[in-house]
């Protein structure tokens, strides 16, 4: 637990999938910061190096449906690489599954989309729990510069469908990217819209 208790902050961990014969999924954590320069190198100094044992859940398409079936493993380096179990080109790869661990999630653009076209065509596949995370990895990840907004903004494009609780991240996002705008030429054409 030290790794979680005396570190500052929490990990970002990044999923790239290899779409190949024999997908496998490369796995990455960092330290999640919403403003990456404001390091200050002598008080995020630790004996750590910003390096968590984490424990990653994941589910896919071919998993989901199926009781109990959730692949737990641990990240306890920088990088490790996941072979069983890993989808097939078609089919996305969600982790941390209802939030099991406390990270931030990134994925490789192709694995975005995928996720984006089943929230559009059947975005109840997932837990209420799993699209409030999406939505908030996915507006938090783009206002850290870790991933394209409008990418962000398409996952969200789900929510006419939704009516639990990822309207309340998204809202929270949206107001922030709003306060963002709002003294830019873009802010006439996001209130239009």
């Amino acid at each position: 637990m030290d790794t979680w208790t005396a570190q500052m902050n929490y990990p970002l961990v990044t999923i790239e999938r290899n779409y190949g014969a024999n997908p496998t999924a490369r796995i990455s954590q960092k330290r999640f910061l919403l403003d990456p320069d404001s390091l200050d190198e002598e008080i995020d100094d630790n004996p750590y190096n910003y390096v968590w044992q984490i424990p990653y859940t994941y589910i896919s398409r071919q998993t989901r449906g199926r009781v109990g079936v959730r692949t737990l493993h641990w990240l306890r380096n920088e990088t490790g690489v996941v072979s069983e179990t890993v989808p097939v080109d078609k089919d996305w790869l969600l982790a941390d599954v209802a939030g099991y661990a406390y990270y931030r999630v990134n994925y490789d653009e192709r694995n975005w989309n995928l996720l984006v076209e089943q929230l559009k065509s059947h975005h109840d596949v997932f837990s209420v729990l799993d699209r409030y995370k999406m939505i908030d990895d996915a507006f938090s990840l783009a206002r850290a510069g870790e991933l394209d907004t409008v990418l962000a903004l398409q996952l969200s494009e789900y929510l006419v469908d939704e009516t639990g609780l990822p309207w309340h991240s998204a809202l929270r996002h949206l107001d922030y990217l709003r306060l963002m705008l709002r003294r830019t030429p873009t802010y006439t054409f996001l209130e239009t819209t």
